[in-house]
């Protein structure tokens, strides 16, 4: 009886050694295919930044040529994204403090400024979040990036950025300049809004996030998302 009970624990091991084989199997081949849509992906939206790119040599109105730069911008700050997911073994979760400090030294360096001569303050939480809540947060953190660059360091003698992103008790996102400020009359007002400002009020809703908007030694802006949406 010793004799057959080891033989069938013997059997019931080697069968849960083939399934496990095979679970991994699968895994590493749901892993694949998922880097290689990522990087698809990717790849379809360089096109579309390229040909957006290609599209400012026709135009001679030059707030249309920045209206296409803008959407060019955007489409990269998504391109980005998938790029990171195919560098990693995590396809569906992004290191958020990598993504970040590229996000915003390719948009310092696009309206020629460096290290050497920008004061770039970066204080990111080391952590992964799901890309379906990266997306969103990283297009409003291009629109606000981009429109510090544009408006707010012509007549700033020492340009600064400062960037805050935690995760302690729900997500916590703060972008401050140091320029003259956002004009809040128009910004409260119920008229006619910016494709941007309408970008990020809609993406804030869409995170089920609390935003505030304030002068305080320039633009700052502030985003809340309870930890309950961080775990969806």
């Amino acid at each position: 009886m010793l004799i057959r009970k080891n033989r069938i624990i013997h059997q019931n091991n080697d069968l849960l050694t083939s399934q496990n084989y095979k679970i991994q199997e699968q895994s590493d081949k749901l892993v694949l295919m998922m880097k290689e849509l990522h990087h698809r992906v990717k790849n379809n939206l360089s096109i579309v930044a390229s040909l957006l790119n290609l599209q400012t040599y026709g135009l001679t109105d030059q707030d249309a040529i920045k209206a296409v730069q803008t959407g060019q911008k955007r489409v990269e700050a998504m391109s980005l994204i998938h790029q990171k997911l195919y560098q990693t073994s995590h396809t569906t979760a992004l290191n958020i403090k990598e993504y970040i400090t590229d996000l915003v030294e390719n948009i310092m360096e696009s309206y020629g400024y460096s290290r050497q001569n920008f004061n770039l303050l970066l204080d990111i939480e080391q952590t992964e979040i799901d890309v379906d809540l990266a997306i969103p947060i990283g297009l409003i953190l291009n629109e606000l990036v981009t429109n510090s660059f544009k408006y707010a360091y012509q007549q700033v003698p020492d340009p600064t950025l400062e960037i805050k992103f935690k995760t302690e008790g729900g997500i916590y996102l703060k972008v401050k300049d140091n320029g003259a400020g956002i004009d809040m009359d128009k910004w409260n007002s119920k008229g006619r809004r910016s494709f941007g400002k309408q970008l990020i009020i809609s993406l804030s809703k869409q995170v089920s996030g609390q935003y505030k908007v304030e002068n305080d030694g320039g633009a700052v802006f502030e985003l809340a998302i309870a930890p309950t949406q961080e775990a969806a």
